[in-house]
């Protein structure tokens, strides 16, 4: 809501983080919606695959955040063009819509193929993946991957941020490591959500649920922390406060006058 309300946020970095959220968001209410439901329907298939859709989406926007980031740390010139900027999401939109989508039709191939077509590897008996397997393989594996990846790049642009001078001020350089750093954390965050949420099941382990619902949680804690309760952000409330004020005080000194 804080990117939609100021226009000042919507650039591609802004955007980055709006989709961010969003698949977060959509991840996030999937996977409670699916885990209420216990009967096996064509509904919990449709369900376990949109749930699994939705976690790795939200994977390639983290992966996309942490490779702009680096871009703009690395790369000796600057797009200017506005029209650039939007091509450049566009893209983005694509990768991010495309890498999940084969992930889920290998997964749908692959298990109705090895189950002589009795199964596509969703819904069999529960609202996601039928086995631990597919989870590991189609979703931890992914998403370690993406971790190790935010990881690195991180590493990478933080060093050479600070061993090649750019036309910026300090305090920008401040900003944008710190947005490296959240990347990598939330990927490392989600990593460590997803591996004990697979260990708690496997094992049936009441203390590792309770643990991974917290480790859930605090992924959009962290999103929420790092880019809506900064200083830019709250001095963009603050000013539009003041100017709602000032408005208000002018409509009052206005009013004396038509009156008369």
């Amino acid at each position: 809501m804080t990117y939609v309300l100021f226009s000042e946020l919507r650039i591609e970095a802004g955007l980055n983080n709006m989709f961010l959220s969003s698949s977060l968001l959509l991840a996030q209410v999937s996977l409670m919606i699916t885990s209420h439901i216990f009967r096996s329907s064509t509904m919990c298939t449709v369900l376990g695959v949109v749930t699994h859709f939705m976690w790795l989406w939200m994977f390639s926007w983290s992966f996309l955040c942490s490779y702009h980031m680096f871009q703009v740390f690395t790369s000796s010139t600057r797009r200017t063009s506005s029209q650039q900027d939007v091509f450049m999401v566009w893209k983005k939109i694509l990768f991010s819509l495309t890498c999940p989508s084969v992930i889920i039709l290998t997964t749908v191939v692959g298990s109705y193929l090895a189950s002589a077509g009795k199964e596509i590897g969703y819904g069999r008996f529960r609202c996601y993946l039928n086995s631990i397997l597919l989870v590991g393989l189609t979703l931890v594996w992914p998403l370690s991957l993406v971790t190790l990846t935010n990881v690195v790049l991180f590493t990478v642009a933080v060093n050479k941020s600070h061993s090649v001078r750019k036309l910026q001020t300090i305090f920008k350089k401040n900003e944008r490591d710190n947005e490296s750093h959240i990347y990598a954390m939330i990927s490392s965050v989600t990593l460590a959500f997803w591996t004990v949420t697979i260990v708690a099941c496997a094992l049936g382990n009441d203390i590792l649920r309770l643990i991974s619902v917290v480790l859930n949680g605090l992924q959009g804690l962290a999103i929420f922390v790092s880019f809506i309760c900064n200083k830019r952000v709250l001095l963009l409330y603050k000013q539009t406060r003041c100017f709602k004020r000032e408005a208000k005080t002018e409509e009052i000194r206005v009013e004396p006058i038509h009156s008369n």
